[in-house]
């Protein structure tokens, strides 16, 4: 298993970051990559959440699932990406409340099997450079007034 470590610092109240983090359904606004983001059930994220992805990949469209294993409103939840075909991922994001806004830590864990799994280096790095532009959008996004969270 291979962990990504990336964090964030965004100049806004926590509640409005872990809003826009756990609701894959506006993540399209920030991640070019992301063509549809839904919940099931339908509605704001909590505990056992599943959330699924429709996403550009590599010149594929690919639809992947994961579930909210851990959730814990403005301090922290788990995505658990289970078994997407040859490729596992979690994420594990962290909140913290700071003087100026918010402090993120993002934590994936990557598995990659069979004979994937020599790939797993060069899939981590292509992971982290394709996340950091988009974390710095929704940044902008939140800090700017111009993010929409959905009601």
């Amino acid at each position: 298993m291979r962990k990504i470590n990336m964090s964030i610092d965004i100049d806004r109240p926590i509640e409005e970051v872990f809003r826009a983090l756990s609701d894959i359904r506006t993540q399209p606004q920030w991640d070019p990559d992301m063509i549809e983001g839904r919940h099931e059930p339908d509605g704001p994220a909590q505990l056992g959440t599943k959330m699924i992805e429709v996403r550009k990949f590599a010149g594929r469209v690919i639809e992947t699932t994961s579930e909210l294993v851990e959730f814990e409103a403005n301090r922290k939840f788990v995505r658990d990406g289970g078994d997407n075909g040859p490729m596992s991922l979690t994420g594990i994001l962290t909140f913290t409340p700071t003087d100026s806004g918010t402090h993120v830590d993002w934590v994936w864990e990557l598995e990659l099997s069979g004979v994937l799994s020599l790939m797993t280096p060069l899939m981590a790095r292509i992971l982290r450079s394709d996340a950091e532009p988009h974390l710095e959008k929704l940044k902008q996004l939140l800090e700017s007034g111009k993010f929409k969270p959905l009601d």
